[in-house]
């Protein structure tokens, strides 16, 4: 189940690079989106994307019972923040897409515990 998890990565990983190559692009999708009332209205291209957000947030969920869980809160956290213009949303992408990376080495080559990292940095 592992392997499984961490190769669902793919799909964030690709949305955020989406975002960095492209953040106008993304950002008036995201408000053309915002703008629909109805779901009923959506085209399907745009219930396909409601569809992925919602895998991602999903999988971020999940992601919070692992040993990683306070880089998927970061994560979490990280997307209540608003994003009114596409530069934030650029850079919102381009820190996402380093955790994502981290998560990755992390769950097969650091293996760092990231919750007693955190907590030996707080410590005096």
């Amino acid at each position: 189940m592992k392997h499984i998890f961490y190769l669902l990565t793919i799909l964030p990983i690709l949305w955020e690079m989406m975002n960095i190559s492209s953040p106008k692009k993304v950002h008036e999708a995201l408000k053309r989106l915002k703008a629909i009332k109805k779901y009923d209205d959506y085209s399907s291209k745009q219930k396909a994307l409601s569809s992925m957000m919602l895998g991602y947030i999903a999988w971020t969920l999940i992601g919070l019972m692992s040993f990683q869980w306070p880089i998927f809160a970061i994560i979490l956290l990280m997307s209540f923040i608003p994003k009114p213009h596409y530069t934030l949303r650029w850079l919102d992408s381009f820190i996402t897409f380093l955790l994502l990376a981290f998560i990755i080495l992390n769950a097969y080559q650091l293996k760092i515990d990231t919750y007693h990292l955190i907590l030996n940095y707080f410590k005096s």
